[in-house]
């Protein structure tokens, strides 16, 4: 596993309708944290139709990108639920520590909160 480091992250709260709503552009990854909550990696949030909406930093993110097959190699030996990995955002526990997954088509990003990386780190 690389190490772990800071990932730049804009959380966003706002209804569920205009979340789904917004035309992310395809710049952004997007990890759904709640039906009223995501968090944008890789650029800013547009516009959102909620006028309560709440957009700030968040910089309680750390993460490290690796190959998906290097992923799928170390999951199978790590992760604590079933590993089918296709293009999509996963959420589980590896190693006893939550982590989230955004899969691409050859490139993989895992994330934790800045709190767990060193537990993640030590435990791999």
């Amino acid at each position: 596993m690389p190490r772990l480091e800071p990932i730049a992250a804009v959380r966003v709260v706002a209804s569920p309708s205009a979340l789904d709503g917004v035309d992310w552009p395809p710049t952004v990854d997007l990890i759904r944290i709640a039906e009223d909550e995501v968090l944008v990696l890789g650029g800013s949030p547009p516009e959102l139709s909620d006028p309560h909406a709440i957009v700030l930093e968040d910089t309680g993110w750390w993460g490290a990108a690796l190959t998906v097959e290097d992923l799928e190699s170390w999951l199978e030996y790590e992760a604590e639920w079933p590993v089918d990995l296709r293009s999509g955002t996963f959420q589980g526990s590896v190693a006893g520590v939550p982590v989230k997954i955004l899969v691409g088509e050859e490139q993989a990003l895992v994330i934790t909160r800045a709190s767990l990386a060193p537990d993640l780190e030590e435990r791999l």
